[in-house]
């Protein structure tokens, strides 16, 4: 700087810089609040692009010179209650105000208590399952709590919390003046506005300095704390409190008032929260409608949120051309999908098709339903998107090769029509006959495997929705326990290097390159896994187990990943797999024997024992067949029964498939081996810093 020129003004020049707002920004949610025009007391400007009017200084300076600034939070989660509110009175008559609930209603609390609360605001994470089943919450203040202890710092309240409220532990006094006001949080300082009437009743704080104070606490502002101190003490004497233990509840109330959160806004929340749930509770078709309508393109989300629908008995219905609506709606007990979230559909085509429907009523076939929408807004694209998702199943027969190998007559017989008409319109002396000729037969193709039909439904929704692979692989994956086999929803909630084992199906398949490290210039590859319930969940193979397994892999493949969590990374929590394998090379060592479970009727019916012996001579092996047996004696409930050796089999898919044919998949099962887990903890380091490399 001294002794180049160029170098000084460059210095001298970000000295100038130095300091200048860099640009403006603009807070998401802050509103300013004044009784008269604002340009006559603050400079105002405009957002670029936008018409909104904003304040030219920031928030903390508008509030010095007396203006209010509030933050005005637009909550998707109000706009779900309300959806679910219009569901339910348009199928019961009855409009429930959700702000007129009764708020001690058990039946809602006993799905807290469960933990059974997904899609339920502020209280679906693992995390918070878990605090909710430890908690037991029978009363709205219990949920106001929970919300405001589920912070880092406070968490570490809630295990005294939960102690107290069971009875386990004894709530601590803190002073005659104020324990009537920590009564409600079992002793403990949970809420800004304990912590000020506890300085109020205390140390004789007016509540705004109280309130000043705690800020200063939280913003550790040690001036304004030691300025208040003897304030609080010299109050506290006058209360009777000596000095000394003046001292120690000032202490104790700056632990307190450091984690301390605001209960009006907690308050909010919780509300929100039970009235999410009590939907959820009485009406969980028109809930879970509701919440699939607002989350339809979070596709994560929706396959999360349709497994915990099937889990409340609400099953999620393929859209239908002549049920679906817009949105999702209620279809009977379920939900049916909408129209508007199938993937190349435009909103345009949606009208078209709902105008149809309200003034011609429902269509008949595919080539009817051509020949009467509006061809600019269904064009070709969008009638296969709805033929492959299954739209038009139940409309005028026929399987979905067959009417996507029609789909093009359909359309230019359709266009043929619309021109004959326009022609006989325009005609001086013709007519139109208005004669529909009846649509010719369907050709005769090989109707789509069911591997074909769940693709053509995971392009189209996102997902898989008459099924899933993982559906036939329900009895194996029951049984492969390894010790822990994952279920995908709660992964995120799993210590970081937890060895698990998920049992899935390949959605899809990302490869990357490795740009640092040991194996810089190899392929590594990224899997989107679903286990057709929870959720999804990404398996990361490093280059070594990827070179070791590739051959497995494939998209729509049901595989078997052993390997550990992997978090801390700021993507969410995944998996980082060390082997990757088939279902079939797993069971044989994974199980001990195959339980058969049958009525003591069964074992009576010759043709029932016969087909079973015909599918374990087929699949002859060394893993022993146990019956359990449903007693028809009052005396016993059930009874096993080992068969012979010689009956024993190879456990595999096929013979998984065979025994389906003749009992329910709910009466087979295997008995699982249990199998050590090797400390693979280096591997797992050095796999890690390559995944940071990429």
């Amino acid at each position: 700087y001294e002794t180049n020129p160029e170098t000084r003004r460059l210095v001298d020049l970000a000295r100038s810089l130095e300091g200048l707002a860099r640009h403006a920004g603009v807070h998401a949610a802050g509103v300013v609040v004044c009784d008269e025009p604002l340009e006559g007391l603050i400079p105002l400007c405009r957002q670029a692009d936008k018409p909104d009017v904003i304040t030219q200084w920031d928030g903390p300076t508008c509030e010095k010179v007396g203006l209010m600034k509030m933050d005005l939070l637009g909550l998707k989660t109000l706009s779900v209650i309300q959806r679910a509110r219009e569901l339910v009175r348009r199928k019961t008559g009855k409009d429930i105000d959700p702000d007129a609930l009764d708020l001690k209603d058990d039946t809602v609390y006993a799905m807290f208590r469960a933990g059974a609360t997904d899609a339920v605001f502020q209280f679906e994470s693992e995390g918070m399952k878990g605090i909710l089943r430890d908690m037991q919450p029978n009363r709205i203040e219990d949920l106001i709590a929970a919300n405001a202890m589920y912070r880092p710092g406070p968490m570490e309240l809630i295990p005294t919390y939960c102690k107290r409220k069971a009875g386990k532990e004894p709530i601590e006094k803190v002073h005659p003046l104020v324990d009537g006001l920590l009564a409600e949080t079992m002793g403990i300082m949970v809420y800004q506005e304990q912590v000020m009437q506890v300085l109020n009743l205390l140390g004789g704080l007016p509540l705004s300095r109280a309130l000043t104070l705690i800020k200063a606490i939280s913003k550790k502002k040690k001036d304004v704390i030691n300025s208040e101190k003897p304030a609080f003490i010299e109050g506290a004497g006058k209360n009777g409190i000596p000095a000394a233990e003046a001292e120690q509840l000032f202490e104790l109330i700056l632990k307190f008032a450091g984690y301390g959160f605001n209960k009006a806004h907690s308050t909010g929340y919780a509300i929100v929260a039970y009235q999410t749930a009590w939907f959820k509770r009485h009406h969980p078709a028109e809930f879970w409608a509701a919440t699939l309508t607002f989350e339809s393109s979070d596709i994560d989300k929706m396959g999360q949120y349709m497994g915990a629908a099937k889990r409340d008995g609400v099953r999620v219905l393929p859209p239908d051309i002549n049920v679906s609506e817009t949105q999702f709606s209620v279809d009977g007990e379920f939900v049916r999908f909408g129209l508007s979230a199938v993937k190349g559909v435009g909103e345009g085509a949606v009208q078209s098709i709902l105008a149809v429907r309200r003034t011609e009523g429902a269509f008949k076939d595919l080539h009817q339903f051509c020949r009467t929408v509006d061809r600019k807004a269904v064009n070709r694209s969008t009638l296969e998107a709805l033929i492959r998702c299954g739209a038009f199943d139940r409309c005028g027969g026929g399987h979905r090769a067959q009417l996507t190998a029609v789909l093009d007559e359909a359309m230019a017989s359709a266009a043929s029509e619309a021109k004959d008409r326009a022609a006989g319109q325009m005609s001086l002396f013709g007519g139109a006959t208005g004669a529909v000729a009846p649509p010719p037969r369907l050709p005769d193709v090989t109707p789509w495997s069911q591997e074909m039909v769940l693709a053509a439904e995971r392009e189209t929704l996102g997902f898989c929705l008459t099924g899933h692979p993982v559906d036939d692989y329900a009895v194996e994956a029951r049984s492969l326990r390894w010790p822990r086999t994952l279920n995908l929803g709660g992964l995120e909630a799993m210590p970081d290097r937890t060895p698990v084992q998920l049992c899935g199906s390949v959605a899809q398949i990302r490869e990357r390159i490795v740009k640092k490290g040991r194996t810089a210039g190899r392929k590594m590859a990224i899997l989107a896994m679903e286990d057709g319930d929870t959720g999804k969940a990404e398996v990361v193979l490093y280059p070594d187990t990827l070179d070791k397994y590739a051959g497995v892999l494939k998209e729509g493949r049901v595989l078997v990943v052993r390997g550990s969590v992997q978090t801390g990374r700021g993507q969410g929590a995944s998996i980082a797999a060390n082997e990757v394998l088939e279902v079939d090379a797993v069971l044989p060592g994974g199980v001990r024997r195959l339980i058969v479970a049958l009525r003591q009727a069964d074992m009576e019916n010759g043709s029932l024992m016969e087909a079973l012996q015909s599918v374990f001579r087929t699949h002859r092996g060394r893993c022993p067949i146990l019956f359990q047996i449903e007693a028809s004696a009052w005396s016993l409930r059930h009874f096993t029964v080992e068969a012979d050796p010689e009956w024993s089999v190879t456990p595999s898919h096929a013979l998984v498939a065979a025994l389906r044919e003749v009992v329910d998949a709910r009466h087979l099962s295997f008995d699982p081996r249990p199998v050590e887990i090797q400390d693979r903890s280096e591997e797992h380091t050095s796999e890690l810093q390559s995944r940071q490399s990429i």
